[in-house]
């Protein structure tokens, strides 16, 4: 082949490449093939370098256009500027011959010297006064903006404004914007999204020229960012006003992330991504984003941050998700040990408004998820307690008990209704009386007991000797939880006292269970500490036993002061033996002063004697989210 047809091949692919931008010159191929090289560098001399690339270990440069043109942002105007080389590359000579020059150690030397100074640097000054004295390249324009963006992040409000100013009225300032606008089409990916970034957190004015640059440099790379570039720009639209180009790249962004989330790696970056796409995220990411609970709690991966923006853009479109798909949602919330009353009450509300299109499994279902995540949903819960009680026969045995349990933990009975649904489930659950096993039978026992209810022949079939040796019988694991059941079945008995038959009594269990923390015995009325005086007596008053319980937060259901579970039969049992309990709860005692705290209580033990106590500081008052 003639040096003619390979120098024409060459600018033909050379012209493919960069889609015509090329200025034609005109050039005689003269000489030998082996010349070729030295033609293709006389004819890309004065030409700016567009990419570098590495083979064999030498460097190859390729070039694009003549000149640039830059815009500042008052307008004027200057051309003929030539961006200087990125850091890697030299410049050919134009009698260079025989192939491309390796990136001399020099230069890699002055790189990492330049790098060192700019870490020295502790305010935007300093950075430009640096890059002032020496050519500013591909590379330096990056690492100069985002070090004089982190000069700037720990400074006061004050003193930031005015190294802003300092900065903005410094001449290499505008020289460095001058080359971030001519070196936008050869920065890599990274680059040019933390140059956008750092520009945006300095205050360069969104509309000017510069930025609209860096913005359409990023439009047209946005398909070849990689993670760590797509989580910088995430980071910098958040910041950013509506524009044109703003839009169109928060738009091609979504898309973006649409069809990244499956091979994303990194949850830090897919929560900013996440969070950037916000609400007006399509659909199909929203539905995408219901997997990601799940798969989180399958990699055993409770990331709070990434969680929240999953359950909040779940809560939004939770009229489109699937049953089986909520319920995946909540049995990931489940093993994560994570909450969100949004979620949740965006669920409730939507189970309520479309009651009559679920069966009673698919609730019970709901509602166990609910009670397992310590959530009471009040209204659903009155509806479908309503339901049974007109209509007890269609559950079934496991239905029932799983109904029992519910009300039982979450504290919920039909206040108007209580005493009719606790016979119809009674009904209903001693219909299946001889088919049921030792253990269901303990457990719907147990849960009627706290609920105060006591049916007769439930209990006769309980306290049989044979189905106490089958309960008594168990493994390890079993047996303790059986044996806590009877203990607290026996103490309903013994405390609650319903009409029983007298041979109804549970034989004793060796369990572990602890009673109020605190015991104090005070006068029926609060006594008046200025009077009577030292010389006078008091006359004997009524006293008070009060005893002091500190629950925990797992004994309120969530997001309310509403006591559950075992708090709720310890209070009846402590008021049954005579106490005046009182509740208080640990979690919001916790955030409180000493003195506020000590305040808090005295307005708990006193809170029946002067009502003119309660003030904002009890611990009532003193909930995030009530009911």
């Amino acid at each position: 082949m003639t040096a003619r047809s390979l120098g024409n091949e060459l600018l033909r692919y050379t012209l493919l490449l960069y889609r015509g931008r090329f200025l034609w010159q005109r050039f005689s191929f003269q000489g030998q093939e082996g010349n070729l090289v030295a033609v293709s560098a006389r004819l890309h001399a004065g030409l700016p370098r567009l990419w570098t690339a590495q083979q064999k270990g030498r460097s190859l440069v390729g070039y694009c256009g003549t000149t640039a043109r830059f815009y500042c942002q008052d307008g004027t105007r200057r051309q003929g500027l030539r961006p200087d080389d990125p850091e890697g590359t030299v410049e050919l000579p134009s009698s260079f011959e025989g192939g491309a020059v390796a990136v001399p150690s020099a230069e890699r030397e002055k790189h990492a010297l330049f790098g060192a100074q700019l870490q020295a640097c502790n305010s935007p000054t300093d950075v430009l006064d640096l890059i002032s004295q020496e050519p500013i390249t591909v590379k330096r324009v990056s690492h100069s903006l985002t070090r004089i963006w982190k000069t700037t992040k720990y400074m006061s409000e004050e003193q930031r404004r005015y190294e802003r100013q300092l900065m903005f009225e410094h001449p290499t300032f505008n020289q460095l914007c001058q080359q971030a606008m001519l070196s936008a089409p050869r920065m890599n990916k990274a680059d040019i999204a933390f140059s956008l970034l750092a520009m945006v957190k300095l205050g360069v004015p969104q509309h000017s020229r510069v930025i609209q640059t860096l913005l359409r440099a990023v439009q047209e790379n946005l398909n070849d960012f990689d993670e760590k570039a797509l989580s910088v720009l995430a980071n910098c639209l958040e910041d950013m006003e509506s524009s044109k180009n703003v839009d169109a790249l928060r738009q091609g962004l979504r898309l973006l992330v649409e069809d990244r989330v499956p091979g994303i790696q990194s949850v830090t970056v897919l929560q900013r991504l996440i969070r950037c796409v916000g609400k007006d995220a399509p659909l199909s990411l929203k539905r995408k984003l219901q997997y990601m609970v799940t798969t989180l709690a399958a990699a055993d991966l409770s990331f709070k941050p990434l969680l929240d923006i999953c359950s909040r853009m779940i809560a939004e479109d939770v009229h489109n998700i699937p049953y089986y798909r909520l319920v995946n949602v909540l049995k990931a919330c489940k093993e994560l040990n994570y909450r969100d009353l949004h979620l949740l009450s965006a669920l409730t509300e939507y189970l309520t408004s479309t009651f009559d299109m679920w069966s009673n499994k698919k609730l019970v279902l709901f509602l166990l998820l609910f009670k397992e995540l310590g959530y009471r949903p009040g209204a659903l819960l009155d509806k479908f307690l309503e339901r049974l009680i007109q209509d007890p026969n269609s559950l079934t045995l496991k239905d029932v008990l799983s109904v029992l349990k519910i009300c039982s933990q979450l504290n919920h009975v039909p206040q108007q209704h209580k005493q009719e649904f606790l016979e119809s489930m009674t009904q209903v659950f001693e219909s299946y009386l001889l088919k049921m096993s030792a253990t269901d039978l303990l457990r719907g026992v147990h849960s009627l007991c706290i609920l105060g209810h006591f049916p007769v022949a439930s209990l006769e079939r309980l306290l049989q000797r044979e189905t106490l040796d089958e309960l008594l019988a168990q493994d390890s694991r079993m047996l303790r939880a059986n044996q806590r059941k009877l203990h607290y079945v026996d103490l309903c008995l013994r405390l609650d006292r319903p009409s029983l038959p007298e041979h109804l009594t549970v034989p004793p269990v060796t369990t572990d269970l602890s009673f109020p923390d605190c015991v104090a015995t005070l006068p029926q009325k609060r006594p008046d500490l200025h009077s009577p005086s030292d010389g006078e007596g008091l006359s004997p008053e009524p006293c008070r036993r009060l005893a002091v319980v500190r629950a925990p937060s797992s004994s309120f259901c969530f997001g309310t002061s509403h006591p559950r579970g075992w708090v709720v039969l310890m209070m009846r049992h402590l008021r049954a033996l005579g106490y005046s309990p009182v509740l208080v709860p640990a979690h919001q005692f916790d955030s409180l002063s000493e003195e506020d705290s000590v305040e808090a209580l005295r307005n708990l033990v006193f809170a029946e004697e002067e009502d003119s106590c309660r003030t904002s500081k009890r611990p009532e008052d003193l909930r995030t989210n009530e009911e």
